[in-house]
């Protein structure tokens, strides 16, 4: 799987610079030697889609490290790092432009229930929600047996007075 997604990421470093329109030659040939670079590993590579299996796993590993960090580093060692704060910075504007009338509401909700939640609490202090009453549950004469065995219905109690109900 990995041996694929080098390939697939490899075409698409090439062909990103003419489908996106990179305004910088420099990010522009960047993209491309980078794309070549990863294909030509991946095709180098001892592994299950390498085509010569020239360059063992380790290597291939350790190659993966090394690009990844020329990436990081790429805008800055070719000077596009302005370019894409500047289209960062556009892409911003421009999603903001066009937000949808209902999100503007969110802020204001929020601070209505903000205020919900501080009167309550003001008014009623802490309020907990009632236990969830337990199902029904059908467990036979004996059951029922055993807990009217244990009430405390009709029989003395301490002190000589009488429980609720008939007894003795």
């Amino acid at each position: 799987m990995h041996g694929l997604i080098e390939y697939v990421a490899g075409v698409v470093f090439i062909g990103a610079p003419f489908v996106l329109v990179f305004e910088s030659a420099a990010a522009t040939a960047a993209s491309v030697v980078l794309g070549v670079v990863v294909l030509v590993v991946a095709a180098a590579s001892a592994g299950p889609t390498g085509i010569v299996n020239q360059i063992p796993l380790a290597v291939h590993v350790v190659l993966d490290y090394i690009l990844a960090v020329f990436l990081i580093a790429a805008p800055f060692l070719f000077g596009f790092a302005d370019e894409i704060r500047q289209m960062l910075a556009s892409s911003a504007v421009e999603a903001q432009r066009h937000v949808h009338p209902s999100s503007a509401a969110l802020p204001a909700l929020r601070a209505r229930d903000r205020r919900v939640e501080e009167f309550s609490r003001q008014r009623w202090g802490r309020v907990s929600a009632a236990r969830q009453p337990r199902p029904a549950t059908v467990t036979g004469f004996q059951a029922g047996r055993r807990a009217a065995a244990r009430a405390d219905l009709g029989r003395r109690r301490v002190g000589g007075l009488r429980a609720i109900g008939r007894g003795a």
